[in-house]
């Protein structure tokens, strides 16, 4: 079985599907109608009175394996509401009414919705890219299928919008919450009608030196300029750039922002998402008449970006020559000569001095 390229919701555990006879969907039948129709089959078998089936044995009696969803009648009409599992091409739903439930040896092949509206065809294939969940949400998408590809059942044509509990029967009790989802599916992608392909993402990056903060921002749009919101994407760096979250889903406008912190040398992203396209993958079978199918139906979207960051050249280094040491000098001091003689201080104390006195009378 082919996973879901876009489902993000863990599938609950539910009891491993079991196969049932393929037979043409009826509409609901009052007791008394089931028991005539039971006493005439009796009655045919009673008096030997063959019945041809046409096509070949095999394929009538084939097996179908239901997948997710309730046995239960709405507006009339008693049938499987639900997916089915068809071998190689995996979980499927019927988009018609009123037609033999599908099966895998019935030769499905890809084909066209000709005829129906490019907003529809699209509105089914976004509706179809939701994350599948429980019974309750197989059951509503099929009802959503439906209403969107015009189904008329026996009390009229479906439109979910104005279904009431009073219009299921057989759900369990889960009438209300199956009809909320439905028109919940119905809506998501009636609002991503007008989209068409191809797809653009246009990935832009502010360039900031190494060790500063940065913002890689990132616009998804579609053929005709249409933003696309809701789109989750991925971010992987490359280089030196340091991204500060990794996924991030697309606002209103079909912008999203990643922050990163700048390193040194190449800095860059590749920023890469899947989304439904707007062309759905519907099948039809070759071998007999039955209900057409729709898968999910995955396109991508990549863009990369990118820079570098150049180191300043390094400052040029200055050498010093450093000069040998001169040679020793010797310096001849030479007394100064004196302008005039040398004055001799005579220190020592002059004789002393003699008296004679005088005798003569």
């Amino acid at each position: 079985m082919r996973a879901n390229p876009l489902a993000s919701l863990p599938r609950p555990r539910l009891p491993r599907p079991q196969p049932s006879r393929a037979s043409l969907r009826r509409p609901h039948l009052r007791p008394r109608a089931r028991q005539a129709l039971v006493t005439v089959g009796t009655l045919l078998a009673a008096t030997g009175i063959a019945v041809a089936i046409s096509g070949p044995a095999p394929q009538a009696l084939a097996v179908v394996v239901h997948g997710h969803g309730h046995h239960g009648t709405v507006l009339g009409w008693t049938s499987w509401y639900g997916s089915y599992h068809l071998g190689d091409l995996g979980e499927a739903w019927c988009i018609d009414h009123g037609l033999a439930a599908p099966d895998a040896d019935f030769g499905y092949v890809p084909t066209e919705l000709t005829g129906v509206d490019p907003s529809i065809r699209s509105a089914l294939s976004w509706a179809a890219g939701l994350p599948v969940g429980d019974a309750h949400d197989a059951a509503a998408r099929m009802l959503a299928f439906h209403d969107l590809m015009g189904a008329q059942y026996p009390f009229g044509r479906l439109n979910v919008d104005g279904l009431t509990p009073a219009h299921l029967d057989g759900f369990g009790g889960a009438e209300h919450a199956i009809i909320a989802r439905a028109r919940e599916i119905k809506a998501y992608g009636l609002a991503h009608g007008h989209l068409r392909e191809p797809y653009r993402l246009e990935v832009n990056i502010t360039e900031v030196p190494a060790g500063a903060e940065g913002i890689v921002s990132v616009a998804l749009t579609d053929a005709g300029g249409h933003p696309v919101p809701g789109v989750n994407l991925h971010l992987a760096p490359t280089g030196a750039l340091a991204a500060h979250r990794h996924h991030n889903v697309t606002d209103g406008a079909g912008v999203a922002w990643f922050g990163f912190r700048a390193g040194p040398g190449d800095n860059g992203a590749r920023v890469h998402g899947t989304l439904p396209s707007t062309t759905p993958s519907t099948w039809a079978p070759t071998t007999r008449a039955a209900q057409r199918i729709v898968r999910v139906a995955a396109a991508e979207v990549d863009g990369t970006v990118a820079y570098r960051i150049v180191e300043p050249p390094p400052e040029p280094t200055t050498t010093t020559t450093t000069a040998p040491p001169p040679e020793p000098h010797t310096t001849t001091t030479t007394p100064p000569t004196p302008t005039h003689e040398p004055t001799t201080t005579n220190d020592t104390p002059p004789p002393p001095h003699t008296t004679t006195p005088n005798h003569t009378q």
